[in-house]
């Protein structure tokens, strides 16, 4: 299907009095420093470089897994997926930054789940 949004910003403006629905749309992170790579703000060191992430301030980048299911065509760069799998619950489809010729993402979308933490804390 056609994105039914051209880029993130267009779809935030349209839903700009749904501030739950915009929390969705951001990653809290820390940049690295040294190679200025997002890191989930959870992360002590750098997943990239190895560097410490100790006082460098939490800030957000824009969480493109919800770019696809809300139906953006591009944030920063082109939101493009090779889908898999897609019912009601969840959103299969190879991983855009993928290191093997099989590295999938499931994405649930029938509920928000800010970050693995929460399927612990009631799967």
């Amino acid at each position: 299907a056609a994105p039914r949004f051209a880029t993130m910003e267009e779809f935030r403006e349209a839903h700009a009095d749904n501030e739950p629905l915009l929390r969705q749309l951001r990653n809290r992170v820390l940049i690295c420093a040294t190679c200025k790579k997002p890191n989930a703000y959870t992360m002590k060191s750098c997943n990239a470089c190895d560097s410490p992430l100790s006082g460098i301030e939490e800030s957000v980048n824009d969480n493109i897994f919800m770019g696809f299911i809300y139906g953006v065509a591009k944030g920063r760069f082109p939101y493009a997926i090779s889908t898999r799998a897609e019912t009601e619950d969840y959103l299969a489809f190879d991983d855009p930054l993928g290191v093997t010729v099989c590295h999938l993402c499931v994405i649930p979308t029938s509920t928000f789940c800010p970050d693995i933490r929460f399927l612990f804390a009631d799967p």
